[in-house]
């Protein structure tokens, strides 16, 4: 009798540390929902000034290295989506920011957004028209 009350008060000691690895984990703060918005060209140009000295603000375009050259929006980053590493460059990226993303008439940057979101990316603006857009605009561009 005396062993059986030795193993049970053990069992109890045992299962009371285990206790906590058995019960469910805690409640974690919920992930940042994921945000997308579309904005035409005149938009995207107000956005960018309103947050011209914001870090949590990126312009990002990409197009190829060439097109980036002949013109881009002031401030944006290029990451080529059309490189074989598009995927592992963007994901270096701070996905707590909002990204502008733009490519030259919307076919990439659609692209581009799908691979951010699945990445977990939390806000990301498109530019409809694109590049193209913001050129009929009249909106300025850098070389």
């Amino acid at each position: 009798m005396k062993k059986i009350a030795v193993w049970s008060a053990g069992m109890t000691v045992l299962l009371s540390l285990l206790a906590p690895l058995a019960s469910p984990a805690q409640p974690q703060a919920p992930a940042a929902q994921f945000t997308e918005a579309t904005v035409q060209p005149r938009e995207a140009f107000a956005l960018i000034q309103k947050n011209k000295d914001n870090p949590q603000f990126v312009v990002l375009d990409v197009r190829t290295p060439d097109e980036f050259g002949s013109g881009h929006i002031d401030g944006a980053i290029n990451i080529d989506y059309n490189t074989g590493g598009f995927k592992t460059l963007v994901s270096e990226l701070d996905k707590t920011r909002t990204y502008l993303v733009y490519c030259r008439t919307g076919r990439r940057s659609g692209r581009a957004t799908k691979v951010m979101k699945d990445l977990g990316f939390v806000s990301i603006v498109r530019m409809k028209g694109d590049i193209h857009g913001w050129q009929s605009e009249g909106l300025p561009l850098v070389k």
